[in-house]
């Protein structure tokens, strides 16, 4: 077994990050809702499981493979889509889409991420799956779909547990914004992390580019403006609840496999099976939405 001195465990990247990314952008990662009871809660649950040892058979190799949708991948698990994670280190979303192609697990991209879709599935390959927040418009909802079936992807992910715009108060707190305001505070936690600024700077400051086609800023030269304008088409475009009707329409567009991200209730899980969902992630958003 390889192990990264340098990481031993979780805790340790956590502590690294600490370090090396301002605290704004790294409380937008690890805290949710109100006070982290949902958070914890999920935390909780996974320390109650617990595993039995078994010695009598010789297992010092296992094979953890899995075939999900007839794609074999190595490990049962993969990589979770996170919106604006090139904010939070440059170039992220390359990052990992590289290392879940190497590694041979899958790669979630979000609707809300810093490089194109089309990019993403170039990157992962096989391995790219995409997640989808229901635009509003069915002009958008039409298009996103046709840009995911000519980019190749075969699995979406259709997320149905974010129906309105959450108040998050650590956000509040840091003052996180988008684009980032740069008053002292953030100003001073910019500074104090300077390989985070560099990088920062030699991307540029990333934006919601898969959706810059649909709202007539998105084409501005001025990164900040765009940007702004994308906050605002996002609140104003997207979200609402994902009623049987809307899942049929989107069930009929996309010819590739759906997942329903973000059910709890079992009648509803069984209804969207009912309705054609090919499988459902069972997740609360890591307790970032919604105390569930």
């Amino acid at each position: 077994m390889n192990i990264d001195k340098r990481y031993p465990c979780i805790a340790d990247m956590e502590q690294t990050a600490r370090r090396r990314i301002p605290r704004f952008l790294l409380e937008f990662v690890v805290n949710g809702l109100g006070g982290n009871v949902s958070v914890q809660k999920n935390r909780d649950a996974l320390h109650a499981v617990e595993l039995m040892p078994r010695y009598l058979s010789d297992a010092s190799n296992p094979d953890i493979r899995c075939t999900l949708f007839g794609q074999e991948y190595a490990a049962p698990f993969g990589v979770a889509p996170i919106g604006l994670s090139g904010l939070v280190w440059a170039n992220s979303e390359r990052i990992l889409a590289t290392a879940a192609k190497q590694h041979n697990v899958a790669y979630t991209l979000s609707t809300m991420a810093t490089i194109t879709l089309e990019d993403a599935r170039t990157i992962a390959g096989e391995n790219g799956w995409f997640q989808l927040y229901s635009p509003r418009d069915p002009a958008v909802m039409d298009d996103l779909l046709k840009r995911c079936r000519e980019a190749g992807y075969q699995n979406l992910l259709l997320t149905v547990d974010v129906p309105y715009t959450t108040r998050r108060e650590h956000d509040i707190r840091n003052g996180f914004a988008i684009p980032p305001s740069f008053d002292l505070k953030t100003l001073w936690q910019i500074g104090s992390h300077p390989q985070w600024a560099l990088h920062m700077a030699a991307a540029g400051v990333p934006d919601f580019i898969n959706l810059r086609p649909y709202f007539a800023e998105g084409q501005s030269r001025n990164k900040a403006k765009a940007i702004r304008a994308s906050t605002k088409f996002i609140s104003g475009r997207f979200g609402g609840h994902v009623t049987a009707e809307r899942f049929r329409y989107i069930r009929d567009r996309w010819p590739g496999n759906l997942l329903v991200k973000g059910v709890l209730d079992p009648g509803e899980a069984k209804t969207y099976l009912d309705l054609g969902a090919d499988g459902l992630v069972i997740s609360n958003h890591g307790g970032r939405q919604l105390d569930a």
